[in-house]
């Protein structure tokens, strides 16, 4: 008989063709190979491997495959478990490959294995471990997920739903145009040289000191902006929706009144030197103003 410390509550016995022993340790979580002659052992596969309380092994003698998905039942801990192996065994080499074993998981209304699919918006996708575009699993280094859709081209961005090269093309919102570094005005694309865009009008045979007044470009040296309507001649000022000029006249809230230099009292305008505003009132100078009472008193009834 034979007997191996690290072989803890051994289960599901298979040989190959050359009567070598196949043996899994359930407590143990490990896989070993017995030598046909019983003289020698080694552990093949371990809880680091992936095994996790086996407790059968199948090897297909014709595939020369060890458990080739095979359907194994604890009766203990009453879980169903479903192991995935492709590993090849020459005598006691392993050839490179690997043990899956993994419990049960649910995708949407579906059973998936989370070692060799991904569940994506409740879908069932392959392989295992990318990132989800909508229910497509997709490689992020070879290709780009747009609005739901997987576009494979590696090292691009997103335009809407179409995929492009930064370094090539231009996404101006969701138009897309070949040329590198472009200047976006909304959808379009413009010229900075020889246009001007105002928010979101491109303005055609424009100068370096062209601004912008509402979607309109003007020249400050020709014409005046005022609440985004613009007004000739240049050097005017903006009282609400009307133009003053600054020298000769005072805006106060939107309304305009001669001369300039005065101060506002509301929409009123006044002469500081001999008048004074009292509450949105203008009165004159040698009267005083109390609280938020219109009253009036004059100077010479003040002790």
């Amino acid at each position: 008989m034979y007997t191996d410390e690290s072989l803890v509550y051994s289960r599901g016995i298979s040989v190959d063709r050359g009567q070598n022993v196949f043996v899994v340790g359930r407590d143990s979580n490990n896989l070993m190979m017995i030598r046909y002659d019983g003289k020698d052992s080694k552990t093949l596969l371990t809880e680091s491997d992936g095994l996790n309380n086996p407790v059968c092994i199948h090897y297909n003698q014709k595939k020369k495959l060890l458990l080739n998905k095979v359907i194994c039942v604890d009766s203990r801990m009453e879980k169903k478990y479903i192991f995935m192996v492709i590993i090849i065994f020459s005598e006691f080499t392993v050839i490179p490959g690997a043990l899956r074993v993994y419990k049960k998981m649910k995708c949407g209304s579906n059973d998936y294995n989370p070692i060799r699919q991904t569940c994506c918006n409740g879908e069932v996708s392959t392989p295992a471990g990318w990132s989800c575009c909508s229910t497509q699993a997709y490689n992020p280094e070879l290709s780009v997920c747009c609005q739901g859709v997987v576009h494979s081209k590696n090292g691009s961005s997103c335009c809407k739903d179409q995929a492009f090269y930064p370094i090539l093309e231009t996404c101006c919102v969701d138009a897309l145009y070949p040329v590198k570094d472009g200047h976006c005005c909304g959808n379009n694309i413009y010229d900075p040289t020889t246009e001007k865009c105002c928010e979101g009008s491109i303005n055609q045979n424009v100068k370096p000191e062209y601004k912008c007044c509402a979607d309109k470009a003007y020249s400050p040296a020709l014409e005046t902006c005022g609440f985004g309507k613009l007004f000739s001649p240049e050097g005017l000022g903006c009282c609400a929706d009307q133009t003053y000029i600054p020298q000769d006249e005072t805006c106060c809230n939107g309304t305009v009144t001669e001369p300039s230099g005065l101060s506002c009292c509301g929409k009123l305008s006044y002469d500081p030197a001999d008048q004074m505003c009292c509450n949105g009132a203008v009165k004159e100078a040698n009267f005083v103003c109390f609280g938020n009472k219109q009253e009036i008193i004059s100077r010479y009834f003040v002790k």
